[in-house]
């Protein structure tokens, strides 16, 4: 890169805040040319504890965050990122340049968050397994050709591992016994049939868990010791039923079952998930038995006698964002009203 270029880029990047120093090398865990959605990038910081500055109001959604705001557009303003419009989602990219100097920065810094990117060059041997990872605080392997991870890397200090969109079939059973701090894990659209039994006991500060699109995923481990899990989304997948141990996610803020099989959702987790701010519920046409509302005009949701009533939705007083199939308009209008 020219030299002058890279001094005019670093000194931009010198003169933002420290919180939106870390946001920003954040970005550089992204494949070159990705267009990252505003509320996953956003969502991503507030999970890894980069917002924890001010407090969240609850029913808040996270992207609408002052911090939030305010940072995004420090580092805009200063030519780092750039906001596009993909899809009809406000998405930020990061120019290729731009981000060569973050990965160069990520590198180089030996005071604390030490990155490990390999984001798009769809390797087909595990880096995980070849390094000494017990400084690394972020990792990002997305876009690869891993289909095995077999082996029990050592990532002490990990707090964010991404994996998605690779071909992964089998983790080891082990696989995250070295990953005590681990906060953010993003499997999706992988083809993973199932976590490992013992991903609970390792993973006790886990605070998302994204396994959307795995195609394959049909059963999950139990979540007894997820207790700080804020993000379950499991949308896209083939589960039949609700992890053991929902009931313990009191703080759990979304839950995507949006497209599964889970035919069931019972009224007294609903009550225990009283800090739910976004449901998603969102059923196809051949998901038998998942509808809302029964024939008779009552409230049933999911088909089943103890399944939670619509009038059970009332007691997620920080509900801000609900995606649902109502059978008819009756059930509606028992919800709204």
């Amino acid at each position: 890169m020219n030299r002058k270029a890279f001094a005019r880029l670093k000194y931009s990047y010198s003169m933002l805040k420290k919180e939106a120093q870390q946001c920003y090398l954040y970005c550089a865990l992204y494949p070159p040319g990705h267009c990252i959605e505003k509320k996953e990038l956003v969502e991503h910081w507030f999970w890894e504890g980069l917002l924890g500055s001010r407090e969240r109001i609850k029913g808040q959604l996270i992207e609408d965050m002052i911090q939030a705001r305010e940072i995004l557009d420090e580092i805009k303003g200063a030519y780092l990122l750039e906001t596009v419009s993909e899809g009809g989602n406000e998405c930020i990219k990061m120019r290729n340049f731009i981000r060569h100097m973050a990965v160069h920065l990520t590198n180089t810094r030996t005071d604390h968050d030490q990155f490990l990117i390999k984001a798009g060059e769809k390797l087909t041997d595990c880096p995980l397994l070849v390094k000494n990872l017990s400084k690394v605080e972020r990792a990002s392997l997305m876009r690869s050709q891993f289909k095995a991870l077999t082996e029990k890397p050592r990532f002490h200090k990990l707090s964010t591992l991404l994996l998605k969109h690779n071909p992964i079939s089998h983790l080891d059973d082990d696989f995250f016994c070295n990953m005590p701090n681990l906060k953010v894990l993003n499997l999706s659209h992988t083809n993973i049939s199932t976590l490992p039994k013992s991903a609970s006991s390792y993973l006790t500060k886990l605070r998302a868990l994204l396994l959307r699109g795995c195609c394959h995923l049909t059963s999950m481990p139990s979540l007894d010791n997820s207790e700080e899990l804020l993000v379950l989304d499991l949308s896209d997948t083939h589960i039949t039923e609700l992890p053991h141990g929902m009931k313990k996610l009191t703080k759990l803020i979304r839950l995507d079952l949006s497209r599964t099989n889970v035919g069931e959702f019972q009224a007294e987790l609903v009550r225990e998930l009283k800090n739910l701010e976004e449901l998603y519920l969102m059923i196809t046409n051949d998901s038998a038995g998942s509808l809302w509302g029964s024939e008779k005009g009552a409230s049933s949701m999911w088909g089943s006698e103890k399944a939670a009533s619509i009038q059970e939705l009332g007691a997620l007083q920080h509900l801000a964002i609900l995606q649902v199939n109502f059978l008819d308009a009756k059930s509606f209008n028992t919800y709204v009203s």
